[in-house]
């Protein structure tokens, strides 16, 4: 331990997360469990359920836990649980003390020897050495650190601290402030992408529908032009006729009046 942070070693960490956890309120830390997931882990949200169903299934954590994929669930529940004994500690407390009265009760009444219960008590007190370490020496912004043993299964949990071992390394590191903010700017980055993205649909929408208006209008303006074109052709062509049926007419009336001349000569 050194004056701003602490460390503790377990052998056995799915077997010490399954102890911490009987001292919470099983309901209260389950609305807990979800509120932090969905705030710091909102990819993790299935796994990390599917951990904590399996924490209730004696024999079948230990073949599930050192797989990759439990074992940083694993981390992450002990960050999330390692929070929620420095916010409620004193429910925890009360948790405590009635888990000790239910043990002198059990004594009372011959369920279990004093020797158990002795040992029941020596155990406690070892969790409650941690919880109150937590309690005193924990805070958002510390770093949670957890460092793979790498002669056994265990691991060392540090908050604040690195053991200064060059044998151990840092298997993962966790922050809730900086974890926080960086699932904030993660939702803002979303959020902004959401806006671009249906931004660039509305503008390509704006500008198809921009485009078919002035195709339409071109379309609208080709059809007037071929119209006043077909008209003044058909004009044109009135014009024309006409002109030939006059010019025929007067030609017709010259071959009358030359023909008549020629027979009042011949009369003559």
């Amino acid at each position: 331990m050194t004056t701003g942070g602490f460390s503790f070693t377990c052998e056995y960490p799915e077997s010490l997360l399954q102890r911490l956890l009987s001292f919470t309120d099983e309901e209260h830390f389950q609305l807990y469990l979800k509120t932090m997931v969905s705030k710091v882990f909102p990819n993790e949200i299935e796994t990390i359920e599917i951990f904590c169903w399996l924490l209730n299934k004696d024999g079948e954590i230990k073949k599930l836990t050192f797989e990759e994929e439990f074992s940083f669930t694993l981390y992450q529940i002990y960050c999330i649980l390692i929070r929620y004994f420095k916010e409620f500690h004193t429910r925890v407390e009360i948790i405590l003390h009635g888990q000790i009265e239910s043990a002198e009760n059990d004594v009372a009444k011959g369920k279990i020897t004093e020797q158990q219960y002795i040992k029941f008590c020596n155990m406690l007190k070892n969790r409650k050495e941690v919880i109150n370490t937590i309690i005193k020496y924990y805070k958002d912004d510390r770093n949670i650190y957890f460092i793979k043993n790498p002669d056994k299964d265990g691991i060392t949990i540090s908050i604040h601290t690195l053991p200064n071992d060059d044998d151990n390394f840092v298997k993962y590191m966790f922050n809730f402030d900086m974890e926080r903010r960086r699932c904030i700017a993660l939702k803002v980055k979303q959020a902004e992408d959401e806006r671009k993205a249906k931004q660039a649909a509305d503008d390509e929408a704006l500008i198809q529908t921009f485009q078919e208006q002035k195709a339409k209008e071109k379309k609208s303006s080709i059809q007037d032009l071929t119209r006043q074109a077909n008209k003044k052709r058909a004009k044109e062509e009135k014009l024309r006729k006409d002109f030939e049926k006059s010019a025929a007419e007067k030609e017709l009336e010259k071959l009358k009046d030359k023909k008549k001349k020629q027979q009042k000569k011949s009369k003559a």
